[in-house]
């Protein structure tokens, strides 16, 4: 017999932009255009070693502040997978 326990989760369901302050709700169309950077600061760090530092940002933020460093690569048609064949019959 198995026995079950509820659990309470936590999900996303909005972004605001920590630069512009812009909020993005779950589902709207800036959402999955949204970026978030985190990361541990490492040792000898500028950041502080072992700080957690985070940022949010909005696509219009991002570009605007990282876009001349920002390498952006144009993908050809997306690769189909063998079993994608098969319900084109």
């Amino acid at each position: 017999m198995k026995t079950t326990t509820p659990i309470q989760t936590e999900t996303e369901s909005a972004i605001t932009c920590d630069r512009c302050q812009a909020n993005c709700a779950c589902g709207d169309a800036g959402w999955s255009e949204t970026q978030s950077i985190e990361f541990v600061a490492g040792y000898g760090s500028i950041f502080g070693d072992g700080n957690t530092v985070a940022i949010d940002l909005c696509q219009d933020c991002l570009k605007q502040t990282l876009g001349q460093w920002l390498r952006v690569t144009s993908h050809p048609e997306p690769t189909k997978w063998p079993l994608d064949n098969e319900n084109d019959n």
